[in-house]
């Protein structure tokens, strides 16, 4: 049928199972919540121009058990709801803006692609107006992709922040991947120096079961773990593991506004040795919480981020809008929950292409025979990690 229903229980799903009926031309015609099931209602391209009188395939929505859980369920909901909401934003803005913008209208396709990438009305307000007149849609899409490459500051190599006797902390709000993200780069630092000059440092004291679970990644590097809570204990420690250790630290989980952030980055700032703050940014945060986030961390003197689960955002388009928009460096991407694969330096061409879908290959794909062999204590590799385009 021409016009179809679409049952999952996260948005998510519902809209990759209308893609992959229709294709990424679908037209979504209705959304809504039946059973604690999000149904969307879609047409393929192909009827674009039929009536709005088209039959709907019968189907129907799964029957949810309601007496288990039923709280659990209403913030599911809500969740898909939000995330309803960006995409159909990003439509909405696109269709106001051709209709509002007749010199808008001439590089529609590059718009399009740049709305639904994420990125901000500004921001592609901004890229349109720098369009010659005379361009077609692939070199229009191409000419904004290299203005927001040479816009995007990142790590061009790891140098830059690993390097024997370097340290490093980790910041950033609860569940953005902190802990995760320390344990692949110190197994990166590991593959090219050797796991004898790593150290490990928690402050993570907030959170029950914090400092275990950077134990389980320090007993597969076959290293301790440092746990302080203070500025007198973590200038005892960083002096005690000496000048020449490179050091990363994990640091609690805070929303960006409790005061203890305060506490966390006065304490970091106040030891002899100069430590790098890097901000881990979760890429499928909104836009607004991204930016608020970032606008305050960035007063505390942030050195640069780490743009996490890349694997869970539909589009990148909100956290590099707000890194390019704040100047902040990208060190990393990460791209699931292995240890060490899943964490990447920045191919800023080769990701744009990915964000405006000139490359339709997903964030996440990934070729399995190059990927390295698990990281132990005993088979730990020395040679060098090499930089590598995003991964979709």
């Amino acid at each position: 049928m021409s016009v179809k229903k679409f049952y999952a229980p996260r948005a998510r799903e519902a809209l990759n199972m209308v893609r992959g009926e229709f294709g990424d031309e679908a037209e979504i015609i209705s959304n809504q919540i039946v059973n604690g099931w999000v149904e969307i209602t879609a047409k393929g391209p192909e009827s674009a121009s039929e009536s709005a009188s088209l039959a709907v395939e019968p189907t129907h929505p799964p029957v949810v058990d309601r007496g288990k859980d039923p709280e659990a369920g209403l913030m599911r909901v809500l969740d898909e709801i939000r995330e309803l909401r960006s995409t159909f934003d990003s439509r909405l803005r696109e269709l106001t803006w051709t209709q509002s913008k007749p010199s808008v209208a001439r590089h529609a396709e590059c718009l399009k692609k740049t709305l639904a990438a994420g990125f901000s009305e500004d921001l592609a307000n901004r890229l349109i107006a720098k369009l010659p007149d005379d361009f077609t849609d692939a070199q229009a899409v191409a000419h904004a992709r290299n203005i927001l490459v040479k816009n995007l500051n990142v790590a061009h190599d790891e140098d830059e922040l690993l390097r024997p006797g370097s340290a490093v902390a980790l910041l950033g709000p609860t569940g953005v991947g902190k802990t995760t993200s320390i344990a692949k780069i110190a197994a990166r630092f590991a593959m090219k120096y050797g796991v004898e000059k790593l150290a490990l440092i928690t402050t993570d004291y907030y959170r029950v079961g914090a400092v275990d679970q950077l134990r389980v990644y320090a007993k597969i590097f076959g290293i301790d773990v440092h746990p302080v809570k203070d500025l007198a204990e973590l200038q005892q420690t960083l002096r005690r593991l000496g000048p020449n250790k490179t050091v990363l630290i994990d640091t609690p989980g805070l929303n960006q506004r409790d005061p203890r952030v305060n506490v966390q980055l006065a304490m970091l700032g106040g030891t002899d040795r100069h430590i790098q703050k890097l901000l881990c940014l979760n890429a499928a945060t909104h836009f607004d919480t991204t930016h608020d986030v970032v606008n305050i961390y960035k007063t505390k003197l942030i050195d640069g981020c780490i743009i996490t689960k890349v694997d869970e955002a539909v589009t990148l388009g909100s956290p590099l809008n707000v890194v390019m928009q704040h100047k902040l460096k990208v060190y990393y991407l990460t791209t699931g929950q292995r240890v060490p694969e899943d964490i990447e330096l920045v191919n800023s061409d080769a990701l744009f292409k990915k964000v405006l879908k000139e490359d339709y290959t997903s964030f996440t794909s990934v070729e399995e025979p190059t990927r390295p062999s698990p990281v132990t204590a005993a088979t730990m590799p020395v040679s060098r990690p090499q930089r590598v385009s995003v991964h979709a």
